[in-house]
This record gives C-alpha cells, structure tokens and sequence, in this order.
C-alpha cells in the first residue's frame, strides 16, 4: 500500500507542481494536528483523521524529497542522507521535549505546538520560494 500511495503522490505532485503540493500537505497537516487531540471521542473521526494524516505526510514527504534532490544535482545521496538524518534527530527531540507536554498540559498543546510547526514551515517554504522566484526572474 506505502508504494502505490507514493506512486499516488508522485503523479498529484507532478500534476500541481511539487511547491504547491508541499504546501498544500503542509496546510493539511497543520489542520488535522490542531484538531486530531479532540477527536478521541469517536473512533470512526480518529480513524479517519489518522487516514487524512497519512495522506498528508506522504504529500509532504514526496514533495519534500523532490524539493532538496532538484537542488543539488550533484549531491542527491547526501541530501536525502540529511534529510533522513534530521528527521531523527526531529523524532527523537520531539519524543523528548513533548513528552512531559503530554503527561502535564496534555496532548491538546501538542496539536496545537505540532499545527504552529507546520505552518510555520509552509510560511518560511513559501517566503524563500517567492525569494527565490524573484531572484530567477531578475537574474
């Protein structure tokens, strides 16, 4: 199933342009982190959510790996080695940090911290692609 949804992502991302895809997986993660903590309720909405999230970070994922390989074409092995890299290093200080976020305030402040992330990320992805697009047309 992993293969054929990123087969799925691939071509969406090919069809939309992978900036727009990344941002659009990023808006979605940042809608479904703040509202997944309350959902727990009902289980039919969870799942369905949990579904939603998946689809999100493969979007993202995709998109992301596609973003940083068209940037160094010389050094592709090294950029996905980094980013996978980071992406641990990211778990694992999560895990740490939010941790006893979760045991004191609760998980509500972890979806609400985990949407701030990532629409964060979608506003600094957009403020350096318009930067970048700004360079490229007047270069």
């Amino acid at each position: 199933m992993g293969v054929a949804a990123i087969s799925l992502n691939g071509r969406v991302i090919d069809r939309v342009g992978t900036a727009r895809a990344l941002v659009c997986s990023l808006v979605l993660l940042t809608a479904l982190m703040a509202t997944l903590p309350w959902t727990g309720g009902v289980p039919i909405v969870l799942a369905v959510l949990i579904g939603l999230l998946g689809v999100g970070q493969g979007g993202f994922l995709t998109a992301m790996t596609t973003v940083m390989t068209q940037a160094s074409a010389t050094a592709r092995g090294t950029v996905v080695a980094l980013m996978s890299c980071t992406t641990y290093i990211g778990v694992t200080l999560g895990a740490a940090v939010m941790g006893p976020v979760f045991e004191g305030p609760g998980f509500g402040v972890i979806g609400v911290a985990s949407a701030g992330c990532a629409l964060a990320a979608a506003t600094l992805f957009l403020a350096g692609h318009r930067v970048r697009s700004a360079v490229g047309a007047s270069s």
